[in-house]
Parts: structure tokens; sequence; C-alpha cells
């Protein structure tokens, strides 16, 4: 019986789910990451149908890109729904628009840190090596054509990565 618990330990331990997941691992669709060189990637995405000092929005990507004060790197980004049901349809680290809290938690871990709800919407933080992430979550089901239509509750309506 001795001899049980510590590979009962073992296998308790090596079933739990890390705070940090591994992000090589999960996939990563957007044509931009945090740190990346903004002259270098900029060109690739076309004209930005929205810019001002250091963002650049793409709306036919769902994506904003927010850069350094002196513009050369890429500091933040936003995956969201725009008017007309344009949105990002890719994924970020496993995680894609419509994705369900659970299965975040499944890939991710419980979060770092719950935003104060909103009406519509709910916040959650995770903290990466080198970034956070925030998900907004629809709170409750509900249909709004300009954003594609029917949404469940519980699911991603936006995804902001920051350095």
């Amino acid at each position: 019986m001795k001899k049980l618990i510590p590979l009962f330990i073992c296998v308790v331990i090596a079933s739990c789910k890390t705070g940090s997941p591994n992000l090589n691992k999960l996939s990563y669709t957007a044509p931009v990451k945090i740190g990346d060189d903004w002259e270098k990637k900029k060109a690739g995405l076309g004209t930005p149908d929205r810019s001002g000092d250091n963002f650049f929005s793409f709306f036919n990507q769902g994506m904003i890109v927010y850069t350094s004060a002196d513009g050369k790197q890429v500091k933040g980004i936003v995956f969201t729904w725009f008017k007309g049901s344009l949105h990002f349809s890719g994924e970020v680290y496993g995680i894609k628009m419509g994705d369900t809290y659970p299965k975040v938690v499944r890939l991710w871990g419980e979060p770092a840190e719950s935003g104060i709800p909103k009406e519509d919407y709910y916040e959650k933080m995770w903290q990466f090596k080198k970034f956070g992430i925030v998900l907004e979550f629809w709170s409750h089901t509900g249909n709004d054509p300009d954003l594609g239509g029917n949404f469940e509750g519980d699911t991603v309506k936006r995804i902001q990565i920051t350095a």
C-alpha cells in the first residue's frame, strides 16, 4: 500500500493543468503577433480601414493592431466583430470567436483575473509568459444582424492580446 501512495501522487500531479499552456502546440492563424516588426507586417495587410496614433483597423480581418509609440513594434492586437458581420475567423492559441468558456479553460486553465461584468458581456484575463490575453464572453444568448446574427451565451466575442 505504501508503494501505491507515491504513484497515486504522481498521477494526480501529472493530471493537473498547468497555469501556462504550451502555446507552441496551439494554433495561431492571425497575420501578426505581439512583438512583430510592424514595418515588415503592415505591407502584407493592405490599407487599414481606419488608423490613428499607433492603431490600425482592418475590418475585413476583424482586427485592430496597436503599435509602440515609435510605430516600430506590435504592442497589442484586438480580434473582434465589426459592423456588417466582418470578424476574425482564425485562431489565437487554439481559441476562435464563438468558442465556449469551458473550452478556453480546458486549453488555457483557469483565468488569472475576472473583469467587472457588463450588461452584455463579461471579461476573463489570462497571463502568459510575455503577454496578457483578455477575452470577452457574451453573457446571454442573443441576435445582432450587424455582428453575424445569432450568438450563444458564454461564447467568445472579442480577443485582446497586450504586451
